[in-house]
């Protein structure tokens, strides 16, 4: 049986390889991507999606623009360090019309038709500020109890953030709409800092994948070695591309490669120096029978490398093959 995945997320870098290792695999169906924009909007990341589906999807995926900016801050600058190779795709896809232009206006009815269309079914994979989902939730609020489950990547419950000391990235962009997605699905797992950083793709091992000279596999290798070569840039310490994404995609049909405690989250929104942190409390079983209205969420706190590498590897090539 495949996993029915509605998939929201920002589009750029290694939510396309998420895509594409998507693409790779036979135990996942993507029933419908939306976007969120900033400086690129949401209509052009979407037609970068369109534009992977026509060229690898052997069935039709629903693909919709949404927010451009967060629920009530500023849009803050994404990452670029891969515009180079995405540009590259763009200007391909362009000269060989791939785009057939069907991407629908308005994320926040696609998601809420998905999710009431096909009740208990969808698995909603989140990869990036989660504004769409806020406001699919202020409009249909029904929909939380109607998803089989939440997978966001997001968040750091012991690990050092990765905008601020303690927040992370896709959170920080806009911590009112996690803060709403928090405290509204009752079956969400947080796939954050603490395991994604611990599944890292360097030099050696993208030499190693000898991708396909497709345009799947020269957008995925310049991608991957984009991340890598940023992340020596800003010196951290990090000499490799973290699968932050793509993990979250593999564990939604492989939920072994990670270990979770059920914790009590709580999106700072505030603070001075912590806006954007997810306050993270394990909860035991004593404090829950003491207190049922605490709304658990299952945070990753470990997760098998060698195993998240192996799938991710084979995933990848078998989609640059594909072309």
């Amino acid at each position: 049986m495949k996993k029915r995945i509605l998939y929201d997320t920002d589009l750029i870098g290694d939510d396309l390889l998420t895509i594409i290792i998507g693409m790779g695999l036979d135990n996942i169906k993507f029933e419908g991507i939306t976007s969120f924009g900033r400086s690129i909007s949401s209509f052009e990341r979407a037609a970068l999606a369109e534009n992977l589906i026509d060229l690898l999807s052997p069935y039709s995926i629903r693909v919709a623009a949404g927010a451009n900016a967060p629920l009530v801050r500023s849009p803050r600058e994404g990452c670029n360090a891969c515009n180079k190779p995405i540009m590259e795709f763009k200007t391909y896809c362009n000269l060989k019309n791939n785009k057939k232009n069907n991407i629908e206006d308005g994320a926040i009815n696609l998601i809420t038709s998905i999710i009431k269309e096909n009740q208990g079914e969808i698995t909603l994979l989140c990869t990036g500020p989660l504004t769409n989902i806020a406001l699919a939730l202020k409009d249909s609020p029904e929909i939380a109890n109607m998803v089989k489950e939440v997978i966001v990547m997001g968040g750091t419950a012991w690990t050092p953030g990765n905008i601020s000391p303690v927040a992370e990235s896709n959170i920080y962009n806009d911590p009112e709409a996690a803060k709403i997605v928090f405290g509204c699905f009752p079956n969400i797992t947080m796939v954050g800092l603490d395991v994604t950083l611990k599944v890292l793709v360097d030099d050696k091992m993208l030499n190693n994948l000898n991708l396909s000279d497709t345009v799947i596999g020269k957008l995925a290798k310049g991608i991957i070695l984009s991340c890598i070569n940023e992340h020596k840039r800003r010196g951290e310490g990090i000499n490799a591309m973290p699968l932050h994404d793509p993990l979250a995609l593999m564990i939604v049909f492989k939920r072994e490669l990670i270990k979770t405690v059920n914790c009590e989250v709580n999106i700072e929104t505030c603070g001075t120096y912590t806006t954007g942190q997810t306050v993270c409390r394990p909860v035991t079983p004593f404090m829950y029978n003491n207190d049922k209205n605490i709304k658990l969420v299952k945070v990753a706190t470990e997760v098998n490398n060698k195993i998240a590498l192996e799938v991710f590897s084979e995933a990848l090539c078998n989609a640059c093959d594909k072309l």
